[in-house]
């Protein structure tokens, strides 16, 4: 889960109610402020603040915090989820479109194509995913190859692809926030490719 208060943005990495414990990557925190839960648009207000078991008023950016929340019941959270502003919130999506480095993909799963689903994780979201379109091809220097759409990909290689989550994540592109436009992509395990979100939506 993540927060976002005056531009602030927390992370949830697990739940143990009723303190929800997490990391601010952007902004300050503050007791008392109201925010809102995404991608559910919950409205709840921070009671209490802990940063190293000890009660504080305010954290800012980079603290490690554990946060009590008024108004929250624990079954209404889960991983991903996060605490954003009110007034501007973090976009949520279904889709993206990405730079992706293959590096290993399986065996018996030696090409991407559109249609490969995988794992996707980003911050503390897990995702069930797949490559609805190779974009384009990145050549050696790192800048999309002109021309015709690959039809497929292999291990070793860069693309740039849309994707497709089964449920809305909240995320940003990586030039907007990079923490949270960076993401992995896993099959059966294992890691097959880590990418950086260029758009979001369609």
């Amino acid at each position: 889960m993540s927060f976002f208060s005056n531009a602030a943005l927390y992370f949830l990495s697990f739940l143990f109610p009723p303190e929800f414990p997490g990391k601010i990557e952007q902004g300050t925190l503050r007791d008392g402020d109201t925010i809102g839960i995404l991608p559910d648009r919950e409205r709840v207000v921070v009671e209490e603040i802990h940063v190293a078991d000890e009660a504080v008023a305010f954290a800012t950016v980079g603290e490690s915090v554990a946060i009590k929340l008024k108004n929250l019941a624990p079954q209404n959270v889960a991983r991903g989820y996060v605490l954003t502003s009110l007034i501007d919130p973090m976009p949520c999506v279904n889709t993206f479109s990405a730079q992706i480095m293959i590096l290993d993909l399986l065996p018996q799963k030696s090409i991407m194509t559109a249609g490969y689903s995988c794992i996707l994780h980003t911050h503390t979201a897990i995702e069930e995913c797949r490559v609805v379109k190779l974009l384009a091809k990145i050549g050696k220097n790192g800048k999309p190859i002109k021309g015709e759409r690959p039809g497929f990909t292999k291990s070793n290689t860069a693309v740039i692809a849309r994707i497709k989550m089964s449920r809305k994540v909240c995320m940003h592109t990586y030039e907007q926030m990079s923490q949270l436009g960076r993401f992995t992509l896993r099959d059966e395990g294992k890691t097959i490719a880590i990418g950086k979100i260029l758009r979001l939506g369609k």
